[in-house]
């Protein structure tokens, strides 16, 4: 299996002797966008949503959160735009895991982007993508609230977990985020992953182009 390094790190290589951790590729609810897409089943599509929100517990340092998870969430709009990107507004909380973001792609696609990782504790994981169709959508994004689409539930009296059991041969993953890592993961092992750094330095550039 080849390393899988983040997209920062991607940015910097040539070749393919590694993966690129865009994760966003392999979310259950992406690949389902993207068969409506080629299938045409919903019309044109005319623009996205991707929300990341995470416990307190799980905010990393602000240039992995922006070079790294933001990255790795525009190469997924990216995939579903199918278009090169035109231009990228951003903002963020100063001081804090916390933003949001506009991209518009040649297309005339945009994307809307959510991050943040500055929930309360003992709040789950919510990861959703919604695309909209010039005739309908497709989405896990309730319409109101949140709900764990997954089904399970793991309490204790010092615990709340969320386990997605995908595969018999992996151990549950905790919540659709770790699902959609643990799906990549997978991916990359089996070579089912494009190798190399991708689009990674034209991502890096774009965000620190924003944040100026």
């Amino acid at each position: 299996m080849l390393p899988i390094i983040t997209p920062s790190e991607a940015a910097g290589r040539t070749g393919d002797g590694f993966v690129t951790a865009f994760y966003w590729r392999m979310n259950p609810v992406l690949e389902r966008i993207q068969q409506a897409i080629a299938e045409n089943c919903c019309g044109e599509l005319c623009s996205l949503r991707f929300t990341w929100s995470r416990p307190k517990r799980f905010a990393t340092g602000e240039r992995e959160f922006l070079y790294d998870t933001f990255a790795a969430m525009l190469d997924g709009a990216q995939q579903l735009a199918g278009a090169e990107f035109r231009s990228l507004y951003v903002e963020k909380v100063p001081g804090m895991n916390n933003l949001f973001a506009l991209v518009r792609f040649g297309n005339e696609v945009v994307a809307e982007c959510e991050l943040n990782e500055c929930l309360p504790e003992t709040m789950p994981d919510i990861c959703f993508v919604k695309a909209n169709f010039s005739n309908g959508h497709v989405t896990n994004q309730p319409l109101v609230g949140y709900f764990n689409e997954e089904g399970m539930v793991f309490a204790t009296d010092e615990i709340l977990e969320f386990p997605v059991a995908e595969l018999a041969s992996l151990p549950p993953a905790n919540g659709p985020v770790e699902q959609m890592k643990q799906r990549f993961t997978e991916a990359a092992r089996l070579g089912l992953v494009p190798p190399g750094p991708g689009n990674a330095a034209a991502i890096q550039t774009m965000i620190r182009e924003a944040l100026r």
